[in-house]
């Protein structure tokens, strides 16, 4: 039989347990994106835990211990840059639940990088396809012309080296203008669904990186759940089954 300070002591930690309860079903799902949800669980757990009353020594102690765990296992996942670029691509967080200024810096700076490059590439792609004139060719032709002409030969030269010049220098204006719009409802848009209507958008160059970086789970407890779906599949009744057809079953 319980006594009445156990049965406090159990009603306390039960409150307590429950972020993590929400927590751990929120990350082990499969048919959503969960790695841009770390950083900001990370910091709603710890929020949460600091602000939480026990009513119970246990409990307190308990909550405690918690948060001291959250802290050494987690007190660094800003600066995994994987999670870090996922939740600045999810539109629902961006740059709202990092403490680490650097850290979201640097991952700013990666997808940054990541935009520059993916447009140079576009324009180099697009070049090639087009008879290349180099500076020398283009002001012989220019010189052949009137003196207007070679102005304007002067002026298209200048625009496009002060372009290319610019394209190292500071945020590019598509991303900065993502990361300057309020962030969006979170139970009514997924990211995926954000960043599928964006395709053709003003964020297009942005869209790619974020499919490439959703793929990303949050857990290994999808990959786990294979373990258990290869146990139900290669039973004792199907020892001779091949390694190979096997594996297609499973996928």
């Amino acid at each position: 039989m319980l006594t009445a300070s156990q049965l406090d002591a159990i009603k306390d930690l039960i409150n307590i347990l429950k972020p993590l309860e929400a927590v751990t079903k929120e990350v082990s799902v499969e048919k959503f994106v969960t790695s841009s949800k770390i950083i900001p669980i990370v910091s709603c757990l710890l929020e949460t835990y600091s602000v939480m009353k026990t009513e119970t020594n246990i409990g307190a102690a308990t909550k405690n211990l918690i948060l001291e765990a959250l802290r050494k296992r987690f007190g660094t996942v800003e600066q995994v840059h994987m999670l870090a670029i996922t939740t600045l691509l999810d539109p629902r967080f961006k740059k709202i639940h990092f403490s680490d200024r650097i850290a979201c810096s640097r991952a700013i700076d990666k997808i940054n990088s990541m935009i520059i490059n993916s447009k140079k590439q576009l324009h180099n792609n697009l070049s090639h396809e087009e008879p290349e004139n180099n500076l020398e060719n283009q002001l012989k032709e220019a010189e052949e012309s009137n003196i207007s002409e070679f102005h304007n030969k002067l002026v298209k030269i200048q625009r496009q080296s002060l372009r290319q010049e610019n394209q190292g220098q500071g945020l590019d204006d598509e991303f900065k203008r993502y990361l300057t719009q309020p962030v969006v409802d979170f139970k009514t848009m997924a990211p995926i669904t954000y960043w599928y209507h964006q395709r053709n958008s003003l964020y297009s160059s942005i869209t790619p990186i974020a499919n490439k970086y959703f793929c990303v789970v949050g857990t290994s407890v999808p990959c786990e759940r294979l373990f258990s779906v290869a146990e139900n599949i290669a039973t004792d009744e199907r020892s001779c089954l091949d390694p190979e057809r096997l594996d297609k079953l499973i996928f």
